[in-house]
């Protein structure tokens, strides 16, 4: 989205006051509920107060001050990872080509990263 649509959305939210009446509380209350209701990303709500900084500083022509407000959460994403007893179970399990392509693809990360398998290794 662009700032604009931003801008948008924040006049949208507010539509019971007058945009000369617009202050530092309205912004702070608008990136607190994307935080808190809409549950945007942290990056997102960077971008709303970068849109939100610019509407003020270059179209209102005024400071926009909105220390404190509640910062979304930042998402910590744990990667999966498979043993290597889970990923030989898995391959067991396959069948048919999907067997053959899990196989090669198998042996080609070990060639890549490691150097030391060959298919004898596999098993396939």
């Amino acid at each position: 989205m662009t700032y604009v649509d931003w801008i948008q959305r924040f006049l949208k939210f507010h539509t019971e006051v007058s945009i000369d009446e617009l202050g530092d509380n309205h912004a702070k209350l608008y990136l607190e509920y994307l935080a808190i209701e809409r549950r945007v990303a942290s990056s997102t709500q960077a971008v709303v107060l970068n849109a939100l900084s610019f509407l003020f500083r270059k179209v209102l022509d005024r400071p926009l001050d909105v220390k404190g407000f509640k910062l979304a959460n930042r998402v910590r994403k744990v990667p999966v990872v498979l043993t290597v007893d889970e990923i030989h179970a898995l391959l067991e399990q396959m069948q048919g080509v999907y067997a053959l392509l899990a196989g090669l693809l198998t042996v080609w990360y070990r060639d890549a990263f490691n150097g030391s398998y060959s298919f004898a290794d596999t098993g396939y």
